[in-house]
């Protein structure tokens, strides 16, 4: 008799969280710290409970989990690099946040940052917007605009790539 998709679900997560140590470990090797490993930990277990309907082979559950782990951990690398490029290396601590220097430096950066996003190839503007304003999962965003859910992910790492270049760019012009 065949199992039932949920027993099936039940069964997978339950050998899935046996790898609970080993995921913190990736999350920790990315993040260096572990209250941002802890965050990126559930992120990981929510996205493997959320796909694993499509792990077909059970035999290969533990691969299929670190691999989850380690793109949830370059997607927060990336994100944690984009915002310290729009922050311009500032050692915050030293400056006061409300001072009248601060605030024309925060709106040139919001400036640079919408018009790198703004000189986006549309597609990757689109995906890009959905992702990080909208705050929408790979997955709603393949069903949103009816693509596949790599290319989502293919155009999201070309947006952000190209957002960082143009940022380092319009860094390196000012005297």
């Amino acid at each position: 008799m065949a199992k039932s998709p949920a027993l099936y679900k039940l069964e997978a997560m339950e050998e899935l969280m046996g790898h609970f140590d080993r995921v913190f470990q990736i999350c920790l090797g990315f993040s260096k710290n572990p209250w941002d490993a802890e965050e990126l930990m559930q992120e990981v277990y929510l996205r493997a409970l959320r796909k694993i309907v499509t792990l077909k082979n059970s035999n290969v559950s533990k691969e299929w989990l670190f691999r989850i782990a380690r793109n949830t951990c370059l997607n927060h690398v990336k994100r944690q690099r984009l915002h310290h490029i729009l922050r311009h290396n500032i050692n915050i601590d030293s400056v006061e946040h409300n001072t009248p220097e601060m605030k024309v430096i925060q709106k040139e950066q919001h400036q640079a940052f919408k018009k790198a996003v703004s000189q986006l190839p549309k597609k990757q503007r689109l995906v890009f917007i959905l992702k990080e304003y909208a705050h929408l999962s790979y997955n709603e965003i393949a069903a949103t605009l009816r693509i596949k859910e790599g290319t989502v992910m293919s155009r999201l790492n070309r947006a952000r790539n190209a957002i960082i270049t143009k940022l380092k760019e319009e860094n390196h012009a000012k005297p």
